[in-house]
């Protein structure tokens, strides 16, 4: 089983669209996930871009927490604009128009957080050590670059991410 295989196992990537099934009735094997934020008015788009990137919606929603505390006007101080802080060079190479528009943000923001997950063969700390600090950082430091901003940022994902789905853990 290929490392893409079991991280699907374990929850971190989700199943695409396609291969996903939905069940009502929560009996004994059924897993329940918690809403990770209760009354989002953008879980809907979350799940939908987690589907279709293969990326779970748990972990897109501990990203946003983060990145902006679901608040789709922020902007760093360094220029990271919506929900999920995409710098502005990263929103026009993802095809962004508008980084303010919660539906094209969350899908950009997911897209690329599934390339990095891809890059890292599924190793979740490192995919977000590229989207905090970018690949070319982790590339160079040869795992979490010694940032204080970027390794504060894994361990308050993953921390929020474990609380929300305890299946999804670091790739070994």
């Amino acid at each position: 089983m290929g490392a893409a295989s079991l991280l699907l196992a374990a929850g971190v990537f989700a199943a695409p669209r396609s291969l996903s099934v939905t069940t009502e009735a929560h009996g004994a094997g059924d897993v329940l996930r918690a809403p990770a934020s209760p009354g989002s008015p953008y879980d809907r788009l979350i799940e939908e871009a987690a589907s279709v990137y293969g990326v779970s919606a748990e972990l897109v929603r501990s990203v946003i927490q983060v990145e902006s505390n679901f608040d789709a006007r922020a902007v760093s101080p360094k220029g990271a604009q919506g929900l999920m802080q995409l710098a502005p060079a990263t929103a026009r190479w993802l095809g962004i128009a508008n980084p303010f528009d919660p539906r094209q943000n969350i899908f950009g923001g997911v897209r690329y957080l599934s390339m990095m997950l891809e890059r890292h063969d599924g190793n979740v700390p490192l995919a977000l050590a590229s989207y905090n600090a970018g690949p070319s950082a982790v590339r160079r430091h040869r795992g979490i670059p010694p940032y204080r901003e970027t390794r504060g940022y894994v361990r308050k994902v993953m921390a929020r991410t474990q609380e929300r789905a305890p299946e999804i853990r670091t790739a070994d």
